[in-house]
């Protein structure tokens, strides 16, 4: 039985999420883009792994699903942002980990 983490609810309102470090460019060979559902979405943590078309590399210990809207790794204020949310905000994150993860929506 596979561990699952309930995190809470988001909102996709563009139809395309980015998945990686908030510090990688769009196009980046360790992070993706998947065209997905308009709409609320439930974030469920599942501790194992799944196939998807691309890998998720973590370099800055931080990784999550960004709504294509918001998603701007150019951005100095948004990428602090992410850091605060990452370390203090209880998140699926693993620090001990330091290997490339892969990340699979339902």
């Amino acid at each position: 039985m596979k561990q699952t983490r309930e995190l809470g609810l988001f909102e996709i309102k563009s139809g395309t999420v980015n998945v990686g470090d908030p510090c990688y460019e769009r196009g980046t060979w360790c992070a993706g883009e998947l065209a997905v559902k308009k709409g609320v979405w439930k974030a469920v943590a599942v501790k194992g792994w799944k196939k998807q078309p691309f890998e998720v590399g973590i370099d800055s210990g931080q990784a999550g699903i960004f709504d294509d809207i918001v998603y701007a790794p150019d951005d100095d204020a948004w990428y602090r942002s992410c850091w605060a949310i990452t370390l203090k905000a209880p998140g699926a994150r693993c620090p001990q980990e330091r290997r490339s993860v892969r990340v699979w929506l339902r």
